[in-house]
């Protein structure tokens, strides 16, 4: 009989299909993202050591907690073989999508479900001509909610110039307007940018939305490589990506009490989660039948 893996198991392992990637660039110079403040303080959570990038996302994101055994335990399988060539965005998205997404959304098919939605405008009432590569969202009609949202780039993620823990560059400045710029108009605190060599992770501690927009706004950082192999349960695009859409559940019943980032103690963060899951329970049949 096969072994079932599951979406833990997928988790501690490290995309093992072949890249090839060109090198080709892409910038960040949108006109609309200049009236936005660039990221230039931040508290970053990943090191550099001699067996490679570590990260630290309990503290910061909510720990693992009892609905993510649930999660985590669903039958997952690895992607299947192939090569690859990574020269465009569309590149980047595609691979991004075979080798993470669905081996991490398979832990969100319940729980409750997520749904992926590529290029699509933001939810909500008031017109927003910018739009975001992708979002993940919560939640059906009007009472669907984003979870993240990901911007897709191509080798413009300097690792070097986030790692330095200030955000000097010109050109991660201009990408960190923009990002901040798509976490106010979609509503949603963290959001990734993956380039095809590089993910970055911004977390906006903020109490409001338009707290996003204040440049004294705290901001937590993760930043780590694509090709991440050669140990075991350090740190992969897979952790990062499942750690930000069940920490993003949590946010979408907390946001409005204005409260989750006044929950320092792990404690307090834990019986916070723990009391979001019943509200989803008890709003189950409501909001996602």
């Amino acid at each position: 009989m096969a072994t079932v893996t599951t979406v833990w198991d997928m988790l501690a392992a490290h995309p093992t299909n072949d890249v090839r990637d060109t090198g080709y660039t892409t910038a960040s110079d949108k006109k609309w993202a200049a009236k936005h403040p660039a990221v230039t303080t931040f508290q970053l959570y990943t090191t550099v050591d001699e067996s490679g990038v570590q990260a630290t996302f309990d503290g910061p994101l909510e720990p693992l907690l009892t609905d993510d055994r649930l999660r985590t335990s669903t039958p997952a399988y690895p992607p299947n073989e192939r090569d690859w060539r990574l020269s465009t965005e569309a590149d980047a998205s595609n691979w991004f999508h075979h080798e993470i997404s669905n081996v991490v959304l398979p832990g969100f098919k319940d729980y409750p479900a997520l749904l992926q939605v590529s290029e699509a405008k933001a939810l909500g009432d008031k017109k927003v001509d910018e739009v975001v590569d992708v979002m993940y969202t919560v939640g059906k009609a009007r009472r669907k909610q984003v979870v993240l949202v990901i911007e897709m780039k191509r080798c413009l993620i300097d690792i070097g110039h986030w790692m330095g823990g200030r955000g000097e560059l010109e050109s991660q400045r201009k990408l960190s307007r923009e990002l901040r710029g798509y976490a106010l108009r979609y509503e949603c605190p963290q959001i990734i940018c993956f380039d095809g060599s590089s993910m970055l992770m911004l977390q906006f501690r903020a109490n409001s939305v338009k707290d996003i927009n204040d440049a004294n706004c705290k901001i937590d950082c993760w930043v780590f490589p694509r090709d991440n192999r050669g140990w075991a349960r350090h740190l992969h695009l897979e952790n990062g990506a499942f750690y930000y859409e069940k920490d993003g559940l949590v946010h979408t019943t907390t946001w409005e009490n204005e409260t989750f980032w006044q929950q320092s103690d792990v404690r307090q963060e834990q019986e916070l989660a723990e009391q979001t899951m019943e509200v989803y329970d008890e709003d189950m049949s409501e909001l996602y039948d």
